[in-house]
């Protein structure tokens, strides 16, 4: 799963809380300040990687899921499947 948007963490927090031993999260957000915050809350989970990269290219690896939270409270969880841009 890639969520793009990391923010402070809280929806990071909320993912990975769901998530099983096996799962894996990418997060991913340009702001090196929210991203530390992020990344003392739950760095040390093995099964997170936090990155600052731009999201829209992360899309195009193989991820099965994409979630997208923004400040509006619009929340979006996309199943991507087969599909690439």
């Amino acid at each position: 799963m890639i969520e793009i948007g990391t923010g402070t963490g809280v929806g990071t927090c909320w993912l990975l809380d769901g998530m099983d031993e096996a799962a894996k999260l990418t997060t991913v957000d340009i702001d090196p300040k929210v991203r530390a915050i992020a990344r003392a809350h739950r760095g040390g989970d093995p099964r997170l990687t936090i990155l600052s990269e731009d999201g829209a290219a992360l899309i195009r690896r193989d991820f099965q899921r994409l979630y997208i939270d923004w400040s509006s409270g619009v929340v979006v969880m996309v199943r991507l499947g087969a599909w690439r841009p």
